[in-house]
């Protein structure tokens, strides 16, 4: 039996983050995507166009020319971008009906689509909980960035 791995990139990635952590979402995915040996289109939230454009223009003396591009404007953008008939990959961190009508736009192509929607974490505690020394790590867990993360805990379930 033999067998064969072949590496093939994609191609032309689409990539559209949030307001709350701009930079760390967009590194989070032109990382592994031009690591890969893909382009990416990068699409920032509205709210906070500057941050990634500046990290783009920080990062292209150092990228070869049109392998990071970085896109702004309001919606539909992001939509209009998952459907554009180049792209083959759209990686997407935000609410549930932008993640609908970019999956709508993407559908189009059948590029592949990969969504981080909006979280509904619950914490649960447990009969022998230290409640002195969890309180202030649920607090944290809640309100961290003002609540405004995907992962915030949103409902704290204790014992009766």
């Amino acid at each position: 039996v033999r067998s064969e791995i072949r590496w093939r990139p994609l191609g032309p990635v689409a990539a559209i983050v949030p307001w709350n952590f701009p930079l760390q979402l967009a590194a989070a995915k032109f990382a592994p995507a031009l690591a890969a040996g893909n382009t990416m289109v990068l699409k920032p939230s509205p709210f906070t166009p500057l941050a990634t454009r500046l990290l783009g223009s920080v990062l292209a003396p150092v990228l070869p020319e049109d392998v990071l591009t970085v896109v702004t404007g309001r919606e539909p953008l992001g939509a209009r971008l998952a459907a554009h008939p180049g792209i083959r990959h759209v990686t997407f961190t935000g609410s549930v009906s932008t993640g609908r009508a970019v999956t709508a736009g993407a559908a189009a192509s059948l590029a592949r689509v990969t969504l981080e929607l909006g979280g509904n974490d619950a914490a649960v505690l447990l009969d022998d909980v230290d409640v002195d020394r969890i309180a202030d790590r649920l607090f944290w867990a809640a309100f961290r960035n003002c609540g405004q993360v995907c992962m915030a805990v949103k409902r704290v379930y204790v014992p009766a």
